[in-house]
């Protein structure tokens, strides 16, 4: 049996050798990819003519191996993966218009994540604090296999551009709004949708709200225009915001609730034992004061 690394390079040299020529005198190698909230083992691979290319997840190749998947059978299962992954033209082959801001300007969404652990990713990227939350910005390529493909933009690509951060927030909100509408769903309907038990909440309040961007699910949806005040309208006043996960938050009315205290230390304890630590959004919890349109974080 293989460790990881041997793994990864004899798989790269399966792959080199089963590639079509016209993959040849392009790239492919291994390399350490960050991403907000994951870090993974890729493997590259694209044509010489090719700006883009997918990062194939080694990671999860590797869980195969150990499964008793043969080499062989993974290394084919990686380039037929490869030659089927089509991105659009003007993002994959045509570098001169991949770098225009009006043929992406369409594609433009938002991630939220939690701050401090993509602190290192942040630094080196445009993005939009709020508390200990960060927005980033992302070019939507296409679904693949259930996962969303997409372009973290850099500032390197704003400079290119010729735009600001405040133009390219704008934008992005504004677009994120079009593709992944954010849906507002009291709880008690989201647990019928799953055909989760609800009996034992009979007789009982359930004025909790979900809230998340339709399509592939995102806590984004929070900060998308007019979200907020939204929400205070249903709350008929101030709520509490409470980070489920990346992909969705939940909303509170303050009037619902005498007591805050307890709230940090329920969310904690979700993440820690229901909540996958690659889609924890934050322990912390969140008060929007409807008056002030001021959202803090309860400290």
């Amino acid at each position: 049996m293989k460790d990881f690394q041997s793994f990864c390079t004899e798989i790269l040299n399966r792959v080199q050798e089963l590639l079509p020529p016209s993959y040849q005198e392009g790239e492919c190698s291994l390399h350490r990819i960050q991403k907000l909230n994951e870090s993974y083992t890729g493997l590259i691979v694209r044509k010489k003519d090719q700006t883009v290319s997918p990062a194939i997840k080694l990671d999860l190749s590797y869980q195969d191996y150990l499964a008793g998947k043969s080499m062989q059978e993974i290394a084919e299962t990686i380039c037929d993966t490869i030659e089927k992954i089509s991105f659009p033209a003007t993002l994959a082959k045509q570098s001169d218009r991949v770098l225009s801001y009006n043929s992406i300007k369409s594609k433009l969404f938002v991630r939220l994540s939690n701050k401090a652990n993509n602190q290192e990713l942040l630094e080196r990227i445009p993005h939009r604090d709020y508390c200990d939350l960060s927005l980033s910005y992302h070019i939507s390529l296409k679904e693949i296999k259930g996962q969303l493909a997409s372009i973290l933009i850099n500032r390197e690509m704003m400079e290119h551009w010729g735009i600001d951060e405040e133009k390219l927030n704008f934008d992005a909100l504004e677009n994120s709004a079009k593709l992944m509408p954010c849906d507002i769903t009291p709880i008690r309907e989201v647990l019928e949708q799953h055909n989760a038990p609800i009996d034992c909440f009979k007789g009982q309040k359930m004025p909790l709200y979900v809230v998340r961007s339709k399509g592939w699910g995102s806590s984004a949806g929070l900060f998308y225009p007019g979200i907020m005040e939204k929400l205070a309208e249903i709350a008929k006043g101030d709520y509490y915001i409470l980070p489920s996960s990346i992909h969705e938050v939940l909303m509170l009315p303050a009037a619902e609730l005498d007591e805050a205290e307890k709230l940090k230390e329920m969310v904690k304890e979700i993440n820690l034992n229901v909540v996958d630590e690659s889609e924890r959004l934050s322990d912390n919890v969140y008060y929007y004061n409807a008056e002030k349109y001021e959202f803090s974080m309860i400290e």
